[in-house]
């Protein structure tokens, strides 16, 4: 039997994989949404495009429901600090999802232009915000939230700072940069491909430049990796932030030279290692304090009953590895059939 305080930092490394998995994913598909009117002018590349993402959008969800359902079963505790503190960034979040699977799926369903115009409209700025609106969440639980004795002391406008807004940034341009790799992988050769190599390569130098940024800030503005266990404790974690900067470097190298699978993987990267950079900097804290550490909440405080979380823990070993298979063939498959099958 697994004891409680193992359990919990299980828990805590299945809620970092089910971050990673769902941003690495929504990336592309928000980031071909955002780009549909950009790089295709006639309507049949860009149904093209809407195909190409539709076809997995929904299905991405369920790692976000992990993410955020798995928190509210095993940390509770941070669940509820979580959702009083970011409230606004998670109903922005929710709505921009209800808007872009709602734009997506009636865009061409009336062949009336104004229709298709205002439809296409709510998608691409839908599709700006879910990354914009993650950057910002994610940036705050990094950074800390400003809890003190009295709960969360921060405003509105504290939520927006610049890290959070930089970051929220950031992943619009690895959006962006994965999204120009994902229309040149899933729609047959044509114009528009040479318009997502030029859009790719631009924004994966943005990714460098926010990348570099980010573990500034996180290291210099709020002090997060001096006051992590990990880091303080073992040089080898500093590794991965290393590693971070390699791979958004050779992503800008791979999209300059046209490699567009090995920059298609090293941009998906990316955000992988941000966010294992992350909560390995705020370990153990699931809800780090940036007005002082003693109020944070480690995940051993804030962890479900040991009952639980057992339950929890076998039931995600049999299911997390058959949701991931199976998505991983419905990529490979479908993706293969739009290509064959692109106008």
């Amino acid at each position: 039997m697994l004891s409680h305080e193992v359990l919990a930092v299980i828990w805590f490394a299945i809620l970092a994989i089910a971050w990673i998995v769902y941003l690495s994913m929504e990336s592309f598909i928000v980031g071909s949404g955002m780009l549909q009117t950009a790089v295709a002018k006639e309507t049949r590349p860009r149904m093209n495009i809407m195909f190409s993402s539709g076809l997995h959008w929904d299905g991405i969800e369920v790692w976000l429901i992990v993410a955020i359902g798995g928190t509210f079963a095993a940390f509770p505790a941070a669940y509820a600090k979580l959702l009083e503190s970011l409230y606004l960034a998670i109903f922005l979040l929710i709505f921009a999802i209800i808007i872009r699977g709602v734009t997506m799926e009636l865009a061409y369903k009336d062949e009336s232009p104004v229709w298709q115009k205002y439809m296409t409209l709510g998608w691409k700025v839908s599709s700006f915000l879910i990354p914009l609106v993650l950057g910002v969440y994610i940036a705050n639980v990094f950074l800390g939230l400003a809890l003190g004795k009295e709960g969360y002391e921060g405003s509105f406008f504290s939520l927006f700072s610049m890290p959070a807004l930089i970051m929220g940034l950031l992943f619009v341009a690895i959006a962006i940069t994965t999204g120009s790799y994902w229309i040149i992988l899933t729609t047959k050769q044509g114009e528009h491909h040479e318009k997502a190599h030029r859009i790719a390569f631009r924004s994966s130098i943005v990714v460098v430049l926010a990348t570099l940024f980010e573990l500034m800030a996180l290291n210099t503005g709020s002090t997060v990796f001096e006051q992590s266990q990990l880091y303080t404790s073992n040089v080898v974690f500093w590794a991965i932030p290393v590693v971070t900067v390699l791979v958004s470097l050779l992503a800008v190298l791979f999209a300059y030279k046209k490699k567009v699978w090995l920059a298609f993987l090293s941009s998906l990267l990316v955000p992988a290692l941000l966010v294992t950079t992350g909560y390995t900097a705020i370990f153990p804290y699931i809800v780090p304090s940036s007005i002082d550490p003693q109020y944070g909440i480690t995940l051993y405080d804030a962890a479900s009953s040991q009952y639980t979380l057992t339950v929890m823990f076998y039931s995600a070993l049999v299911f997390v590895p058959l949701v991931l298979c199976y998505q991983a063939w419905k990529f490979w498959y479908f993706a293969k059939d739009r290509r064959k099958k692109a106008a």
